[in-house]
């Protein structure tokens, strides 16, 4: 699949990112939605900066995290009817009207 340089550039973000150091501090649990969490203060120190976030892990989803926030309520996601299991294969294919298109990004995303 042509990404574009995107997914290149993706690989080379997920292969710095193992290299990041995270500590998970429970915090208790809690319900969110229709699921039992466990929550987790979660500090994750990277390229020489130092992200805090709080997550609510699902215990019916083996751990999935349903929500996810800034811990000084900046931004929050949150997950609602996620359903584990095998997915369609169509879902990962290049849809037939596919075009490759120039979004005029210059060289953002071009390897180092």
């Amino acid at each position: 699949m042509d990404m574009g340089g995107i997914g290149s550039a993706s690989m080379d973000l997920a292969a710095s990112a193992k290299d990041a150091k995270i500590q998970r501090e429970p915090l208790g649990s809690e319900q969110v939605g229709e699921y039992h969490c466990d929550k987790y203060r979660v500090q994750t120190a990277w390229e020489g900066h130092t992200y805090i976030s709080v997550e609510w892990d699902a215990k019916e989803l083996d751990g999935f995290p349903v929500k996810q926030a800034d811990e000084k309520g900046g931004w929050s996601k949150e997950y609602q009817n996620v359903k584990l299991g095998p997915q369609d294969p169509s879902l990962f294919e290049i849809p037939s009207d596919y075009k490759k298109i120039d979004l005029g990004l210059g060289g953002l995303f071009k390897q180092r």
